[in-house]
């Protein structure tokens, strides 16, 4: 932040947009992975996958995950990158759909990676609002509003943020929570291209909503990507 860019509030820091996050150096490895693994055409790149990460940025911006995990300057979107880029290197190895034959595993093939992607990306996305709140304030340090990410991302041009942990504001519906999330992360592209695919469009939505049963095969890769980092899904 310049001098003139300074706050009358110390502890607030400027809401960024999703181009100018992911261009900080904590993401540049992580996002050239994410890319090589992908390896699709890059206009889709750009039309699926780099739309979802910008929004995903702009609700995540710099804060830390959780008290006990991510607890630092960014935590929050390294870790849901870092996931992702996990599930992603474990999908290569697995065939998806489950018990279908050549022809169709080819034919679904990118679906089934976007859907990975995303659904690692948003998992535990509840955490911006459990346990947290978070303050939007005006350039001056004067308060504009308490945020739900429900309404839509934290970025907004001339907005600044704090946040505090607190220990007693939990989420009673979390189905609720990210249904009305998701709206404003996943493109209506890519919604529209998943839910062509009736299978993977419902195992894909049951993770987003944390409604996944124990056979669900976009859980199970983002479990033992969760296993392989070590860390808490």
């Amino acid at each position: 932040m310049s001098t003139s860019e300074k706050t009358a509030h110390p502890d607030i820091i400027p809401s960024l947009s999703g181009r100018e996050l992911l261009k900080k150096p904590e993401m540049g490895s992580i996002l050239d992975g994410i890319k090589n693994v992908v390896s699709c055409p890059h206009k889709m790149y750009r039309t699926l996958y780099t739309s979802t990460l910008r929004h995903v940025a702009e609700f995540c911006q710099a804060m830390p995950y959780s008290e006990k995990e991510g607890n630092w300057e960014y935590g929050f979107l390294t870790r849901q990158l870092g996931l992702t880029l996990t599930a992603l290197k474990l999908r290569r190895g697995i065939l998806l759909p489950k018990n279908a034959g050549a022809e169709s595993i080819a034919a679904e093939d990118a679906q089934w990676t976007y859907a990975i992607f995303s659904a690692s990306l948003v998992k535990n996305l509840y955490q911006l609002e459990e346990k947290r709140e978070v303050s939007r304030y005006q350039l001056q340090g004067d308060l504009i509003d308490i945020w739900s990410p429900i309404t839509g991302s934290l970025y907004k041009t001339s907005f600044y943020y704090s946040m505090r942990f607190l220990s007693d504001k939990p989420i009673e519906k979390r189905d609720v929570f990210m249904a009305a999330l998701s709206q404003h992360v996943f493109p209506t592209l890519a919604v529209s291209w998943l839910s062509t695919n009736p299978c993977l469009f419902k195992q894909w939505w049951d993770v987003v909503l944390h409604q996944s049963s124990e056979d669900n095969a976009i859980e199970s890769v983002i479990q033992m990507a969760g296993h392989k980092m070590g860390i808490e899904l």
